[in-house]
């Protein structure tokens, strides 16, 4: 037996008087909870203006009112007044991250392993470039800092310069302050865990990254590389350098 349409329709529980109450508002026209939603976690962040981008990660160890009065404290000095100072350890096993093979296949180099000793350099930064960078055998200690600051660094300060150190233990020696005095200029340490506040930190990062083209693998060649790679720092890499830590307006 064909039932027709309309009988078909009368059924128990298939016309609106046997719906649930919900499901008959959302067939009236009713959004469901999850309509107009998005259907991916980036898309109402697209939607909204915003994109992917690289993090850029602060210490939680950092306090934000010390961060805070160094930078007000900044934005009084005149753009000449500020030397920063610091060091890194240069290894003699330094390689290019990248290289190029054939589809399908890895790049295989080799490198020095274990690395041997580092190369220390001990240099100072100003919005007109480096300041007499110093090679060192070794790890930089007070006894480094004393050699590289009286003939070295003092010459390169004036009076009213500020001498930006950071938290390293020895930076706390009395003969490091002393040294940076003696030149006319005062000293001042960065907040602790604030590396982003130091410029000279970028330059290293970039001094490394020069140096990994050279593949110097002794300490006389990697000395001669170390002045080739200071040689190619620019006006435009410090000024870029000075930017990104917030220092803008110190190079108006």
């Amino acid at each position: 037996m064909i039932r027709r349409a309309s009988e078909a329709g009368a059924r128990p529980g298939r016309g609106d008087a046997g719906r649930h109450p919900r499901r008959t508002a959302r067939a009236a026209g009713e959004e469901s909870p999850g309509q107009c939603q998005p259907q991916h976690p980036l898309s109402g962040a697209a939607s909204a203006g915003a994109v992917a981008k690289k993090k850029s990660t602060r210490a939680a160890q950092a306090d934000p009112q010390e961060r805070a009065a160094c930078q007000e404290k900044h934005q009084r000095l005149a753009r000449e007044d500020r030397i920063f100072l610091d060091e890194c350890g240069i290894p003699l096993a330094l390689t290019r991250i990248q290289a190029r093979a054939p589809i399908g296949e890895r790049a295989n180099v080799t490198a020095p392993f274990p690395p041997g000793s580092n190369l220390s350099v001990i240099s100072a930064l100003g919005v007109h470039g480096v300041c007499a960078p110093m090679p060192s055998a070794g790890a930089v200690n007070s006894a480094v800092v004393a050699r590289y600051g009286e003939p070295r660094l003092v010459p390169c300060l004036r009076p009213g310069n500020l001498g930006l150190l950071d938290t390293v233990k020895f930076h706390y020696a009395p003969t490091a302050s002393e040294l940076i005095e003696a030149g006319g200029a005062g000293v001042v340490h960065i907040p602790a865990y604030s590396p982003d506040l130091n410029p000279l930190e970028e330059g290293i990062a970039k001094l490394k990254e020069t140096l990994r083209s050279f593949t110097a693998r002794t300490q006389r060649n990697l000395s001669n590389a170390l002045a080739k790679a200071l040689a190619l720092v620019t006006e435009g890499d410090i000024r870029g350098w000075f930017e990104h830590c917030g220092y803008i307006f110190s190079l108006k």
